[in-house]
């Protein structure tokens, strides 16, 4: 069980509010514990979901254009953050049932710190992919007669933009979370009922905290680096409602120039382009749903950095959360089942595909037969 707050936990509030945030947090609290399973459980399924969504997306006929391959990157991301839920939530779970579990070594510890420092850093770059994806169908919509914005399309275009959002993430990363150091502080001795350690057991309990090698103040950092990050999370999801906007926008324009032309190919062109500005808007709301709630909360953080328990409170309701992150990862794939044509008949021909390697070639009567022929043409040879 997590701990309960008490309104004693609050300081700096009247006693209306330090009940009032005592009883919001013991609930949070209790909704977070409750919702690991469904959390675990959704995470699975993502992560298991992204893998053949980008068996899908990397096939020759999927990526050849640049809205795939930013795609691509969000399936690669939405790997990652869901494997390290996965990883994250069993071990949770392994240490809650298991109070004689003893602590993580050094070299768990560092483990599991960069897998966190790599969740991260997959949730922002993310987010950027899933925006930079959303402009870059917008503005492909926008000047389709122009010839100078060709490049928008071009794979090229896509590689060197999701290498620039990767360069700034990891830099982002890097700074922060590099800037934790572990040290036994502590001793950890086997509670009275764990009897299968010997008497006199102990091992060393490793924590993390900030340094100031940059010559910044670890509290300063921490909040300079919350703040930013939360707001990098809710700037693209405040910039999805617009460009989806526009997109509708520029959608409807093009359908109306559809109607008014009677070329063949042009209505099938417009079709294909109406297919893939649907699946970003649809895509740009999921992340708006995702990312929002969660980049607001990262900016609470480090405003209220100097009340450790409502921050405590807020880490709880982001693990929550998470599960609209698990949701999100997973729609992908059915959103482009659901809207892209392309991308069913390159599922079609993958199964076809798989079911013909896997038919047996001749058996039976039929070797038999093939074993005859053979023999025959052999002694007329």
């Amino acid at each position: 069980m997590s701990e309960s707050y008490l309104p004693s936990d609050f300081e700096g509030f009247d006693e209306s509010t330090k009940r009032n945030l005592a009883n919001v947090g013991n609930f949070i609290s209790k909704v977070s514990e409750m919702s690991l399973e469904i959390h675990l459980l959704l995470a699975c399924i993502g992560a298991v979901v992204n893998v053949f969504h980008l068996l899908i997306l990397t096939r020759k006929s999927m990526s050849n254009n640049s809205i795939n391959l930013m795609m691509i990157g969000i399936s690669v991301c939405d790997i990652f953050i869901m494997s390290f839920c996965v990883y994250d939530i069993l071990d949770t779970l392994l240490q809650k049932y298991d109070e004689c579990a003893p602590p993580q070594s050094y070299f768990s510890k560092i483990f599991d710190f960069w897998a966190s420092a790599l969740e991260d850093h997959s949730r922002r770059l993310s987010a950027w992919y899933g925006v930079m994806m959303a402009l870059m169908r917008f503005l492909i919509v926008k000047f389709a007669l122009n010839p100078k914005y060709d490049a928008l399309s071009k794979p090229l275009f896509s590689y060197l933009s999701m290498f620039i959002a990767f360069l700034v993430s990891t830099g982002m990363t890097l700074f922060f979370w590099g800037r934790y150091e572990f040290t036994a502080k502590e001793v950890w001795t086997p509670p009275k009922e764990c009897t299968q350690y010997p008497l006199g057991f102990t091992l060393p309990l490793y924590k993390s905290s900030l340094d100031d090698i940059y010559l910044i103040d670890a509290s300063v950092a921490l909040i300079v680096f919350s703040i930013i990050d939360g707001l990098l999370k809710i700037i693209p999801a405040l910039m999805f409602p617009v460009i989806t906007f526009l997109l509708i926008k520029e959608l409807r324009t093009a359908e109306s120039i559809r109607r008014k032309t009677s070329q063949g190919s042009f209505k099938k062109d417009s079709a294909a382009s109406e297919q893939t500005t649907k699946l970003v808007i649809l895509m740009a709301i999921t992340f708006i749903a995702a990312e929002l709630p969660i980049g607001a909360i990262y900016v609470a953080q480090g405003v209220l950095i100097n009340q450790p328990v409502i921050v405590e409170i807020t880490y709880e309701l982001v693990d929550v959360l998470g599960i609209f992150v698990a949701i999100n990862a997973t729609t992908h794939c059915l959103i482009c089942l659901g809207v892209s044509s392309q991308y069913r008949r390159t599922v079609k021909a993958l199964f076809k595909f798989c079911i013909k390697t896997t038919k047996p070639l001749a058996t039976g009567t039929a070797l038999q037969k093939t074993s005859v022929t053979s023999a025959r043409q052999a002694v007329v040879e």
